[in-house]
């Protein structure tokens, strides 16, 4: 009994992990996107209109694309969408920008997917998250 209950607040500890990881990435993302129309929209006076695109589906890693509809997303969070940290959506391009650690990433996840006990899952997500965000654009250049 005692693994048992062990076994369900491990599940609901990472549950709760991976929920907050996957928030501050779409907060960090917002704050990125806003960082750039800013800086495009002080750049050029020929631009007069600045689009704000935004990366979709909501979560996941397949089909990404840029859509400048709004776009409502719950806070669900799927098996590496950490990984969506390394894709931004540009202000004058629908195209996803995808940074180089995103295939690596993806790839990592991938492999994790494939594990069928959903614990062993997120624990090789883990790995995954620990190896790619220790490897950021901020920590390349230093």
């Amino acid at each position: 009994m005692k693994n048992e209950i062990d076994s369900n607040f491990a599940i609901a500890i990472l549950a709760l992990v991976a929920a907050c990881v996957g928030l501050s990435f779409l907060v960090l993302a917002e704050s990125d996107s806003m960082q750039q129309s800013e800086m495009h929209a002080g750049k050029s006076n020929e631009q007069k209109v600045t689009r704000h695109f935004q990366l979709t589906p909501c979560d996941g890693l397949d089909d990404l694309s840029c859509s400048a509809e709004s776009v409502e997303c719950n806070t669900s969070y799927r098996l590496g969408d950490f990984c969506r940290g390394f894709v931004m959506c540009g202000d004058t391009d629908s195209e996803p920008i995808y940074r180089e650690q995103f295939a690596g990433c993806k790839e990592c996840v991938d492999r994790c997917d494939q594990i069928n006990n959903p614990v062993d899952a997120f624990d090789c997500e883990v790995q995954c998250r620990e190896q790619f965000l220790e490897i950021t654009p901020s920590s390349e250049s230093g």
